[in-house]
């Protein structure tokens, strides 16, 4: 059975900086446009979609696997 720290490595955490980005200019053009910030709706946010980041590259992972494009699971 693969340990937390497997999942972890196949979340393919170096692509959660680029989303953060996103979503940091987001909320910085929002607060330039509207005058407001909300920290708790921008942590929600950054939370959400570090989430749904990770979500797609393990589902990535699992049918590059089962097309037979990589032989292994990522460790």
């Amino acid at each position: 059975m693969a340990s937390l720290n497997d999942w972890f490595i196949a979340t393919n955490p170096k692509t959660f900086a680029a989303t953060i980005t996103s979503s940091t200019v987001g909320a910085l053009t929002a607060y330039y446009l509207v005058g407001r910030f909300d920290i708790i709706k921008y942590l929600l946010t950054v939370v959400g979609v570090v989430l749904a980041q990770a979500g797609v590259n393990l589902i990535n992972d699992y049918y590059d696997y089962k097309s037979g494009l990589i032989y292994y699971m990522p460790r």
